[in-house]
């Protein structure tokens, strides 16, 4: 918080700080070495433990049935029986097997970013150290990096997968006329 210089309006304000606070108004603060963090900073991010775990541990079973799903439509592919008119549901079973299991993988990174911010949080209300808030910020930071290329990939995919429809409708309509 910054409060006005009352010897000189048009100055910059001056940086509040409480009486002997620093010894050098305008230095730096000194360095914080271990500090503790705020009881209010603690039950916030001790009630969002939970909820945290919470959807790792769904993330963590969806890509068991990811994993699963994958794994089945690659098996059910090679034991479905061919089309009179050629071996598409086959391949295109196996395919999406194919497609599933990266997926499934995926899905564990995320998941284990939750499940050690998670942890780092619990750290976190044990020790009440500023390096373990660090610590859980960095692991929460990396989950929605995560999450944000994700979605901007996932956005890239869309976009040429709808040209890719496009691209095949034309050409279906061209080679019926």
């Amino acid at each position: 918080m910054n409060v006005p210089n009352p010897n000189n309006p048009y100055q910059a304000p001056i940086p509040y700080a409480p009486e002997g606070a620093y010894p050098n108004m305008y230095g730096a603060p000194p360095p914080v070495q271990g500090g503790a963090v705020s009881e209010l900073a603690l039950e916030s991010l001790r009630q969002t433990r939970p909820w945290v775990l919470v959807i790792s541990i769904l993330m963590f079973i969806g890509a068991g049935f990811m994993l699963l799903a994958g794994i089945g439509m690659l098996v059910a592919g090679a034991f479905v029986p061919e089309s009179p008119s050629g071996p598409k549901a086959p391949i295109a079973m196996s395919y999406l097997g194919l497609f599933y299991l990266p997926l499934a993988v995926l899905y564990v990174f995320p998941a284990f970013k939750l499940s050690k911010y998670a942890g780092s949080i619990s750290r976190l209300v044990a020790s009440r150290s500023l390096s373990d808030l660090e610590l859980s910020l960095g692991h929460q930071k990396s989950f929605w990096k995560f999450c944000g290329i994700a979605a901007l990939l996932m956005i890239v995919v869309y976009a040429l997968v709808a040209v890719a429809i496009v691209v095949a409708g034309a050409m279906s309509v061209m080679k019926a006329h």
